[in-house]
């Protein structure tokens, strides 16, 4: 039988009938719409509190995959609670408690931040936003996990004939609908105080819906074993699931899941930290849900197969090349291994699926993998691995999920010699693999690689030529510093003493000595930092090796913020740019380690304006940039804690990038 989800003019004796040819439309219009909304507000509400958070939090990476782990943990509750209902009470008892849940969620509407007291308390970040996000979203997240998986046990119950599982597809379908008009629509045109009011709404109509479906199964005091109606299902519809069979779905989850989020890591580590990239593979993985759950038949192995090899080849060649090739090509190549990777994995989870009395059990299982496969990128991959290799980890394990399915245990009959071709195709793949993992890091100190590490911030690595030494982001170069004693401290690249930011500091130098009063001109009468005689003050976002410093004079103050750690321990251990100003006494302690968008605000709100002479935000020259570092709200901030003739100076070089017209848009101006 086929399932359809939407209304055509069918015969009912045909094989292939609609479900809305033998069934009431009220019914079909009760589950549909309760899914579809629950889903749609489900991913809507994620980007919503990223950018509720971003105020308190900035642009730390680790903001993103804290909230990727505490949504899916959230995820994983919402279906262990559809099953602990399927499993433990009678249809109308796990309505009756499921719409107690309902309630409590809906009591803390509206949709707002709390916790944020907790921040001034200090302790883990990581915490502290998890914390935040439990105890400001969870309920209503965990109402909205459970309901697809709850609404496919009541289908199963109430129309025991009908194979509940094409209903995930829909909610899918809702998920990407929610997520791309949020990316495209809402979060360009209105404003976050009319979203988080608009989705606690929603969420309201959500619940009106939800007890709606309800009444189908409101009559019910057992669940109905359900007939055997899907040829791919496997056993029996009421019999138990094997552990092997559980840990089968756990693993195909798990590598799909950790694929799409490795695809993503790479994007937003190499290329940007924007939006539109990391929604890009998040979209592929949701259409693969759709295709393999909707339709079935439009999964074909080899077709797969072939494609993920080709995709994947192309994917590490793309690798290889960085920022060489164009920001669209990484975009639509990287993608698409997400796509065909996801596919290959969810085809075989579906075609293993059990009958419709396990169907609670059976998303509890993928959701657990798909946490796992998130857990496995976000918190191991950074901690275990000094490159971004998790992206070749979970390609090689989606090669073998093919390669189990094609070579070893084809639906049909094969000739030695095609399933010699597709081994030797998958083989490929795998050894180059291989080569990549094991060889990168060798031969990248032969080429001059001192000192690597990888942190939540990215990858961070010191080089040596014979001239320079040079601290890289990824594959961009932050700062350089001669070898030779004698030009050991001479500014170098864009902070020579004929571009933008020597011509800056050489220009503040000049009105400091023409005017050494100014500073008490329409500012505070304190100077903050010391600043003496014809001496200037320089803020600079964005560390690198601490090259700016090579302009500091004794009577000058410098101000340095830096977001990763790491980068500090870099510029003492590996430059002489900060020990040279400290010992100077122009380098201001201690470097300002955070987010600089918080860290201004807040010395703005503590110890009023730095008057700064010269504030340098060079920050957006990496393969991921912080875009929220340059909004209005922020170039308003730059320009508060300036003196006045004071300049700002932003740094727009950029790969992949072009920000000069965002820049040349007046403050004030609507987006």
């Amino acid at each position: 039988m086929d399932l359809c989800l939407f209304p055509q003019t069918v015969k009912v004796s045909e094989a292939k009938t609609c479900f809305w040819a033998t069934e009431p439309l009220e019914d079909m219009l009760r589950y549909c719409a309760a899914i579809v909304l629950g889903a749609f507000l489900l991913f809507m509400v994620q980007p919503m509190v990223g950018r509720l958070m971003l105020p308190s939090f900035g642009g730390l990476a680790i903001v993103w995959t804290t909230s990727v782990l505490v949504f899916q943990a959230l995820l994983v509750a919402g279906y262990a609670w559809s099953h602990f209902l399927h499993r433990f009470f009678s249809p109308r008892g796990g309505l009756v408690v499921h719409l107690l849940l309902v309630m409590v969620a809906a009591v803390t509407l509206p949709l707002t931040l709390r916790g944020q007291d907790s921040m001034e308390r200090g302790g883990s970040v990581s915490l502290q936003i998890a914390w935040m996000l439990i105890i400001s979203v969870g309920p209503a997240f965990l109402v909205l996990a459970s309901t697809s998986p709850l609404i496919q046990a009541w289908q199963a119950a109430s129309h025991p004939e009908r194979s509940p599982y094409r209903l995930y597809a829909l909610s899918n379908a809702g998920s990407l609908a929610g997520l791309l008009v949020y990316a495209v629509v809402i979060e360009w045109w209105i404003g976050l105080g009319t979203q988080t009011r608009t989705w606690s709404l929603g969420f309201v109509v959500y619940a009106i819906l939800l007890f709606w479906s309800g009444f189908q199964v409101s009559g019910l005091n057992k669940w109905i074993p359900t007939a055997q109606s899907d040829q791919h299902a496997a056993g029996r519809a009421d019999a138990p699931v094997e552990w092997k069979l559980a840990a089968w779905w756990i693993f195909l989850t798990a590598v799909a899941s950790g694929l799409m989020m490795a695809v993503s890591t790479v994007l937003s580590q190499e290329v940007a930290s924007f939006p539109f990239l990391w929604v890009l593979p998040l979209v592929a993985y949701l259409l693969t849900w759709i295709v393999a759950f909707d339709r079935p038949g439009w999964y074909r192995r080899r077709v797969t197969y072939g494609m993920l090899i080709i995709s994947g080849i192309a994917g590490l060649i793309l690798l290889l090349l960085g920022t060489l090739v164009s920001i669209v090509i990484h975009m639509l190549v990287m993608t698409s291994v997400s796509f065909w990777g996801a596919l290959l994995c969810h085809g075989e989870l579906e075609r293993s699926k059990p009958g419709p009395g396990q169907v609670t059990f059976f998303w509890m299982m993928t959701s657990i993998g798909g946490l796992i496969g998130g857990a496995l990128v976000v918190i191991a991959a950074p901690r275990l691995l000094s490159g971004y290799y998790e992206f070749h980890l979970a390609l090689a394990a989606s090669v073998m999920v093919g390669y189990w399915g094609v070579v070893m245990w084809p639906e049909k009959p094969r000739s030695l010699l095609e399933r010699g071709f597709w081994a030797i195709a998958g083989m490929v793949l795998i050894l180059m693999l291989g080569a990549s993992f094991f060889q990168t890091e060798a031969i990248a100190r032969q080429q001059g690689m001192r000192f690597v590490s990888r942190t939540d911030y990215g990858l961070m690595s010191v080089w040596e030529t014979k001239e320079f030494r040079f601290i890289q982001s990824g594959q961009t170069m932050h700062g350089r510093q001669f070898l030779d004693e004698q030009r050991q401290f001479q500014p170098a690249d864009y902070y020579a003493a004929d571009r933008a930011v020597g011509l800056a500091v050489l220009q503040q130098r000049e009105i400091a000595r023409r005017d050494p009063q100014r500073r008490h001109n329409g500012g505070p009468a304190r100077d903050p930092g010391g600043v003496s005689g014809d001496g200037i003050r320089i803020g600079v976002i964005g560390l690198g090796s601490g090259c700016l410093a090579a302009w500091a004079r004794p009577q000058d103050r410098i101000r340095f913020y830096e977001l990763n750690p790491v980068v500090v321990a870099i510029a003492e251990s590996w430059f002489e740019w900060l020990p040279r100003a400290r010992e100077m006494g122009a380098l201001e302690e201690p470097v300002v380690v955070g987010d600089a968008r918080v860290q201004l605000a807040r010395e703005l709100v503590g110890e009023g304006p730095m008057q700064f002479d010269l504030l340098v935000v060079d920050a957006f020259t990496s393969d991921s940039i912080p875009v929220h570092l340059l909004t209005e709200e922020c170039l308003r901030l730059y320009l508060d804690h300036l003196r006045p003739k004071g300049i700002l100076a932003i740094h727009i070089s950029n790969k992949s990038l072009d920000l000069r017209p965002v820049l040349r848009r007046p403050p004030g101006q609507s987006k």
